[in-house]
């Protein structure tokens, strides 16, 4: 696994106030547009009062929000960079006290061959998927090119240790999983 040097730099750039404002205004919560639905995706909604939270100050993106934004972007990869569904994370890192030989998760393979119904996954450059970790989000891209996982990191501090134990609990389960979906044509990554 590695993990990318890449470090985004932690200071945002400024949102002018006036736009700041003119959304928050929107969805100021004295308003009735608070539970009208503004975002519609497969079976989730977003409404008014979602909206208006999301922009609270010192406060996590949250899930829902981020599996949208996932969403957006899985159309824009033109099949050689393919996101795979948030739902894959939540199988792949579930923390088990059992054997790795004993994990079985027929739902994540389910999800996974729907991920990759559509493309050439002999063809895809890059699989994406990231995974949220004590509300902590990395990128984990799979890249059977170079046969690894590159882990892209925007935190500005060290989480070699951090990564470290989250690879070696979902590694081995997405290899497992891309083995079985792709009926074993893919070499296995590091």
């Amino acid at each position: 696994m590695y993990v990318s040097p890449f470090k985004g730099d932690p200071q945002r750039p400024k949102v002018p106030m006036s736009k700041a404002l003119a959304v928050r205004k929107k969805f100021h919560p004295r308003l009735k547009c608070l539970s009208d639905v503004f975002i519609r995706y497969g079976l989730k909604e977003f409404n008014g009062e979602e909206i208006f939270e999301s922009f609270v100050d010192d406060e996590w993106l949250s899930t829902k929000f981020m599996s949208y934004f996932v969403a957006c972007l899985s159309h824009e990869g033109a099949g050689y960079r393919v996101f795979l569904s948030p739902e894959i994370r939540e199988y792949v890192n579930i923390e088990e006290d059992e054997d790795f030989s004993q994990w079985d998760s027929p739902p994540a393979l389910a999800i996974l061959q729907h991920d990759i119904e559509h493309v050439g996954p002999t063809k895809v450059k890059l699989f994406f998927l990231h995974v949220m970790e004590e509300d902590y989000y990395s990128v984990y891209c799979i890249n059977f090119i170079h046969d690894r996982i590159d882990v892209l990191d925007s935190s500005p501090e060290d989480h070699t240790i951090y990564h470290n134990v989250l690879g070696d609990r979902i590694i081995r389960r997405l290899n497992l999983l891309f083995q079985l979906a792709m009926d074993y044509r893919v070499k296995q990554f590091n």
